[in-house]
């Protein structure tokens, strides 16, 4: 177990999570979330109803998923990375939901 800081939007957040490789699993809320740190950046949330999948590219568009459980309904949900930074112990990744264009700002603390 690691402690992990996350923060979403500004609001930051302390969670206990596994770190795996190259992925840290923590829970917030309700949500498993799998963050996965490859050459290409992956998140998914998943809970009883719906999992998300999120992949980010820095300066380009590509397509997540959401999979809606109860009613096995699948949607894409297009996403623009505008910046990714990256250290040994720290991720930020501001991205953009084309599809509700909400903008997002994403940081992970090891």
């Amino acid at each position: 177990m690691i402690s992990i800081k996350v923060t979403l939007d500004e609001v930051c957040e302390e969670h206990k999570a596994i770190r795996e490789n190259n992925k840290i699993i923590y829970k917030d809320n309700a949500y498993k979330v799998t963050f996965y740190n490859d050459e290409i950046l992956r998140m998914t949330r998943e809970n009883e109803e719906y999992l998300i999948s999120l992949e980010f590219i820095a300066g380009q568009k590509t397509k997540g998923n959401c999979l809606l459980k109860t009613d096995n309904v699948s949607m894409d949900i297009d996403i623009m990375t505008n910046d990714i930074v990256k250290t040994d112990n720290y991720i930020m990744i501001e991205y953009t939901v084309l599809t509700t264009n909400k903008k997002v700002i994403y940081k992970l603390e090891v």
